[in-house]
């Protein structure tokens, strides 16, 4: 996603001073899925509703 499409859809900007790199989809949905793993520690939770609600007030 570009960052003009970024920010317009979010409303945030971008700060280019914190860009380091860029990251191709793939390896984009492999980091988010290892993140996804490592923020849901319970194999009983339920990450669909965990992400509806926000993940800083699931835990």
């Amino acid at each position: 996603m570009a960052v003009e499409q970024f920010q317009q859809l979010t409303g945030q900007n971008i700060d280019p001073a914190e860009c380091y790199d860029q990251l191709t989809e793939d390896a984009f949905k492999a980091l988010y899925a290892q993140y996804l793993l490592w923020i849901m520690p319970l194999s009983e939770a339920d990450p669909l509703a965990i992400l509806c609600r926000g993940i800083p007030a699931a835990f």
